[in-house]
């Protein structure tokens, strides 16, 4: 994938976000507790999981990168994300 898709991508999926967000109290209403996948400002589809979402996305022709599957609960339900990577090193000096 080059960089130019990767940003497409990304504006893609910045954009599914923000719309989630201004819809969150209709989706509250019909998905709470549901794993949401969201592309071009749609549901795709409500799952049980996670897994489950991203498999039948992928599985419905959606490349990854290009859709969010999202848990849909209030914003003070959900649980923050912390991503750890290996190739993160503190150890040198930014000077």
């Amino acid at each position: 994938m080059t960089v130019e898709e990767n940003a497409g991508n990304l504006e893609k999926l910045k954009a599914n976000s923000v719309w989630y967000d201004a819809n969150l109290d209709f989706l509250l209403q019909k998905y709470r507790g549901r794993y949401i996948a969201i592309a071009d400002g749609k549901v795709l589809g409500d799952y049980d999981d996670f897994d489950k979402g991203v498999d039948e996305t992928v599985l419905a022709g959606y490349a990854l990168g290009t859709f969010m599957v999202h848990l849909c609960v209030p914003r003070v339900e959900e649980t923050p994300w912390i991503c750890l990577s290996g190739r993160v090193d503190f150890s040198r000096s930014m000077s």
